[in-house]
């Protein structure tokens, strides 16, 4: 590498490197496990939005599929999804079921 090439290598490597695991380390202290997962498993979706807000990048149609189905599974998990599934299919086969005659 240059000596023009030191600044961003530097950069690189304290800020969007160190500086970033240092901070993810810090905040996963303050927030459950699940939803640190859920927020680094973001991550894609969030490089997306800011690589189109900031660099004018456009996502095809796998990338814009992808975002969606990444944000509806985080939705999803944030929601007791087997016990509301449960209570609809409980009430479907009430309902489903003959009426005993006495």
């Amino acid at each position: 590498p240059s000596a023009a090439d030191v600044p961003a290598i530097l950069y690189l490597g304290l800020v969007t490197t160190a500086l970033t695991t240092i901070l993810q380390t810090f905040g996963q202290r303050y927030v459950k496990a699940e939803k640190a997962a859920l927020i680094y498993a973001l991550d894609p979706v969030y490089a997306a939005i800011f690589s189109y807000v900031f660099l004018s990048e456009k996502l095809g149609e796998a990338g814009i599929a992808g975002a969606f189905l990444l944000t509806f599974a985080a939705l999803v998990s944030q929601v007791d999804t087997l016990k509301y599934i449960s209570g609809l299919l409980s009430n479907i086969s009430g309902r489903l079921r003959p009426e005993k005659k006495s």
